[in-house]
């Protein structure tokens, strides 16, 4: 995998529509992949240390949305650079997080119980 050049990357960010900027942040400052993006809660930012807790990524299964750990089961802590953490900090002013509930998928895949993205399976940390 080759990065791309900041001014790419910075040219690409001002094409998105402001309130997805911050995946390409967390994607460029923090190596998230697309589902892992979208499966980042506020709880998952340490608050004592410049760390971000990779603990899930929201998956399609037969046209649904779910839950699931991270590829390969790979729960991670990953650094937080200051800057993603400032950009994530006002992202979640202008647009508040809110509880979502989707159902946790299972090792096969299928649907599993619900959870709140808030709240990760604690197995997994």
């Amino acid at each position: 995998m080759v990065p791309w050049p900041n001014d790419l990357r910075a040219r690409f960010r001002a094409a998105v529509a402001e309130r997805y900027r911050i995946t390409v942040d967390l994607g460029a400052g923090c190596g998230l992949r697309q589902g892992e993006i979208f499966g980042v809660s506020p709880d998952d930012v340490d608050p004592a240390r410049p760390i971000l807790h990779v603990t899930r990524q929201v998956k399609l299964v037969r046209g649904r949305l779910i839950f699931a750990p991270p590829k390969g089961g790979k729960v991670r802590d990953v650094p937080l650079p200051e800057s993603v953490s400032r950009r994530l900090a006002e992202h979640a002013k202008q647009y508040p997080p809110v509880d979502v509930t989707l159902p946790w998928g299972t090792s096969t895949g299928e649907p599993g119980p619900c959870r709140s993205a808030s709240r990760p399976r604690p197995e997994w940390r």
